[in-house]
């Protein structure tokens, strides 16, 4: 009964961390950032009231306008260099 409830507190620990960490990691920082202002602010109200969900609502933006762009393997490539392989390509090409 303990081995298995063990097993099952250690799984449910495994997905929780992937979820944190593997997937979202900026909101795992902005989360503990969050907590940490709180503690912080505790005894400034007014700064607390006004902080936090400024804190909270432009990690969540960042963390949405991060999500939004291309990634790096689907961004347009630049120009590319002549080398050996383009002048062959060409060569090959012009007949």
């Amino acid at each position: 009964m303990i081995r298995s409830l063990s097993r099952g507190l250690a799984k449910s620990g495994h997905l929780l961390m992937s979820f944190l960490v593997d997937d979202t990691p900026e909101v795992l920082v902005l989360g503990a950032l969050v907590v940490g202002a709180a503690y912080g602010l505790r005894s400034v109200h007014p700064l607390a009231y006004v902080g936090l969900p400024f804190i909270a609502v432009a990690g969540l933006a960042f963390s949405v306008w991060r999500a939004r762009r291309p990634p790096v393997s689907e961004q347009r490539p630049g120009p590319e260099l002549p080398g050996p392989a383009t002048q062959r390509r060409d060569q090959t090409l012009d007949g």
